[in-house]
């Protein structure tokens, strides 16, 4: 009863985009097969107070979080995003949480030896 799954993806705006699904992931591509409704995190979470957020998104994780730059500095939520889908957001987006929850705690950790499946936590004081 604590779970809702909503038809639509979440990205930096309101748009609809086509994406190729294949084997263990997949990626916005303008051949798709498959079309998805994205709005803002902002507007998809209006009225709620999120605690916590993972975000495992297919390299769309930038967007999702400028995208919800209102919800996440306004409640705060521990976070946890993973960083291996483009070699950039190793850095570009500990920058980006920084930027959102200033004063945060933040440590990474990789799953696996070669690197894959690295997350990184940010805890807002």
């Amino acid at each position: 009863p604590r779970i809702t799954l909503h038809p639509y993806a979440t990205g930096s705006r309101r748009e609809t985009v086509r994406f190729t699904m294949g084997g263990t992931s997949s990626r916005i591509s303008s051949d798709g097969t498959c079309e998805v409704q994205i709005v803002t995190l902002d507007e998809a979470l209006r009225g709620a107070a999120p605690t916590c957020m993972k975000f495992d998104i297919e390299g769309s994780e930038p967007d999702t979080l400028q995208g919800g730059r209102e919800t996440i500095a306004r409640h705060r939520p521990k976070m946890a995003v993973c960083l291996y889908h483009c070699p950039d957001h190793l850095w570009s987006v500990p920058l980006l949480l920084n930027e959102i929850l200033p004063n945060s705690r933040f440590t990474m950790r990789t799953y696996y030896a070669d690197g894959y499946e690295c997350v990184c936590y940010c805890i807002p004081n």
